[in-house]
């Protein structure tokens, strides 16, 4: 379950929206405002909307003048996200509608509750409505060389708070992008681990590391179709539409985000200084046709926020700066707002019927309304498109699984729940605690995914105390590196990795452990577990931070010549890995002596107990992550 943190606004996202909020509430609309939805009607609701939206649009015409119109109105917007057919849309639609009755009835009960609990003591909690837009992608997308408050996710989330809030609604666009990270395996598999079981949308933004390498797209969303929360994908990547047409007829939801309108922004170059100098914030020197340099010297807004630039990195030319990502942010939030009107206009017209599915035929029609009858419709068909994408047959495209593995670890990769224990950041199991076991952390929630969260239970790398004479977990370790040389509002992704050393001697971890299982699993899921082990190494992204000395992977620790050393899981000693990973090579399956399933512990609810030790002197083994099926 997705922890809701109380949310407040961060000193750094004026120096990103500049004009925009300023003089609002966080919600961008005044609380007594707000106050009226606990007794709005459907008439009252949209205006509620349209005010919020409006004001939007307002901010949105400071930053593109009068480009705005050519650029975000709703023809344009459609052009430049679309689909295969209007199922997603529709899709889409239908999942708005279910949160803005689903919003609408908590309202509604928590006046009930207001006018009866304080006398007969009944219990007043009720259950916040989100709505979560997961970012997935490398450094791209988590707007390195910007400040972290500049990415598209985060002016994305300032852009649509104040116009779900008028409805009852949180909206979070978590910007969970990590550097130099693939779709897959690892990111795939542990999505649940990484967003949490509330996600409503996930993006795929992994073009500058995937490449044409579509297999580890295709399993990133299956693992999306699997997914508690059923997202809808976002696709950044044109050339999907070629290979996932079978994903609308299996039940899911894709849009295809390509951004060509910026042939529409002149030439900074070609103006006079008085004539660029009117150009909006969000124009000005977006292009330059002759002096590039001119555009460069423009292209980064961090001075303000981070006056040393030694401790500013990822300004490179493959990397966007601020304009592009306010440009995204504002496309994404501007089509969101169309969706939502289409949403509003359908529940209010009682004569027509969401579905367009032929398929949907037999499901009663049950007239639009803000009700639970209606609401209860909605789910009926979501869970029938589930129920469809479990049925659909599973694309054959991942030739290192299906040639190595077999099909059954071929299905169990694709369409089984997979518990994922992992040290990177940011993701949703290290916020709520879930992999330390701490879940009663005061976490705070600020914006785009930074929370007040701090490396808690992690050691520096430089720093891991002495060993201990007991078995352990392995260290959960932080690289100190991106504390001390980079400034504190620029990228909150770190790839902090588990770490046994030799002087350790044996470490030993659950995985899933019991939190991790309370929350990513049930009943079913652990009784058939298959006993699948998947072990990804740490990958030391960063040029100027290298692997420690004397840092050894996966395999080493397996073909160790040592006595009393490798890895053991359920008491079976591990005799080799498959490497699975078609890019870097960094996961790989475990195996014993008769194959790649591991048995079961009759004392542990489908959990898998794991020791390592590394037997190579003065050596250490650093892990990111490990899932299993």
């Amino acid at each position: 379950m997705l922890k809701i943190y109380k949310s407040v606004i961060c000193v750094v996202v004026p120096l990103v929206l500049t004009g925009m909020y300023e003089n609002t509430s966080y919600f961008g609309i005044d609380s007594s405002v707000v106050d009226q939805r606990h007794h709005a009607s459907y008439e009252d609701l949209k205006s509620l909307f349209s005010q919020a939206t409006e004001t939007y649009r307002t901010a949105l015409q400071e930053e593109y003048g009068n480009y705005t119109a050519s650029v975000f109105q709703r023809s344009t917007l459609f052009k430049q996200i679309t689909s295969n057919s209007n199922l997603s849309v529709d899709r889409l639609k239908r999942r708005l509608m279910i949160k803005v009755i689903q919003a609408q009835l908590e309202v509604q009960m928590q006046v009930i509750q207001r006018t009866t609990s304080v006398d007969e003591g009944r219990d007043t909690t009720t259950t916040p409505v989100n709505f979560v837009f997961g970012i997935g992608g490398p450094s791209t997308a988590a707007g390195h060389g910007n400040l972290f408050s500049q990415s598209y996710g985060a002016v994305l989330e300032a852009s649509l708070q104040p116009i779900f809030e008028a409805l009852g609604i949180h909206f979070y666009a978590k910007n969970y992008a990590r550097s130099a990270v693939d779709s897959g395996p690892q990111f795939a598999m542990c999505m649940n681990a990484i967003f949490g079981n509330e996600l409503d949308i996930v993006s795929w933004d992994f073009a500058i590391t995937d490449g044409i390498r579509y297999s580890d797209y295709e399993l990133y969303a299956q693992r999306a179709g699997m997914h508690r929360g059923k997202p809808i994908l976002f696709s950044f990547n044109p050339q999907h539409k070629k290979i996932d047409h079978y994903l609308e007829p299996a039940g899911m939801a894709r849009f295809i985000i390509a951004p060509n309108v910026t042939s529409k922004f002149p030439q900074s170059d070609d103006l006079e200084e008085s004539e660029l100098l009117a150009l909006p914030r969000g124009v000005r020197y977006f292009h330059c046709k002759n002096d590039k340099e001119l555009c460069l010297d423009h292209k980064w807004n961090t001075t303000l926020a981070c006056p040393d630039k030694n401790k500013v990195s990822g300004q490179v030319s493959w990397h966007k700066g601020w304009k592009d990502h306010l440009l995204k942010g504002h496309l994404l939030a501007s089509f969101l707002i169309e969706s939502i009107v289409d949403a509003l206009d359908e529940l209010g017209n009682s004569a027509t019927n969401i579905s367009t599915d032929p398929s949907e035929s037999e499901v009663p029609l049950v007239s639009p309304s803000i009700s639970k009858e209606y609401l209860d419709f909605l789910l009926s068909l979501e869970a029938k498109d589930h129920e469809t994408f479990l049925a659909s047959p599973i694309p054959q495209n991942f030739t290192a699984l299906k040639e190595k593995l077999g099909p059954k670890a071929y299905q169990l990769f694709h369409r089984s729940n997979a518990l994922c224990h992992i040290a990177d950041l940011p993701t949703q199991a290290r916020f709520d605690g879930l992999v330390t076991e701490n879940v009663d952390m005061n976490i705070t929630y600020l914006y785009a995914g930074r929370t007040t969260y701090n490396d808690e239970g992690a050691y520096a790398r430089n720093a891991i105390p002495e060993p201990r004479e007991e078995e352990n977990l392995p260290w959960l370790t932080y690289n100190p590196e991106y504390r001390d040389k980079m400034c504190e509002f620029l990228r909150i992704d770190a790839s902090d990795a588990f770490m046994v050393r030799h002087e350790d001697q044996w470490m030993t971890m659950t995985v899933p452990n019991n939190a991790e299982n309370a929350v990513f699993s049930n009943d079913k899921d652990w009784k058939t577990r298959a006993g699948l082990i998947v072990i990804c190494d740490q990958y030391f992204t960063d040029l100027k931070f290298k692997a420690p000395i004397d840092t050894i992977n996966l395999v080493d620790v397996i073909n160790t010549t040592e006595i009393d050393s490798g890895i053991k899981v359920n008491g079976v000693t591990v005799t080799g890995a498959i490497d699975i990973d078609e890019s870097k090579h960094l996961c790989h399956v475990l195996q014993h002596q008769s194959g790649i399933y591991f048995p079961a512990a009759k004392h542990l609810k489908g959990q898998y107990e794991i020791k390592i030790r590394v037997g190579e002197k003065k050596s250490q083994y650093y892990f990111s992550a490990v899932f299993v099926l």
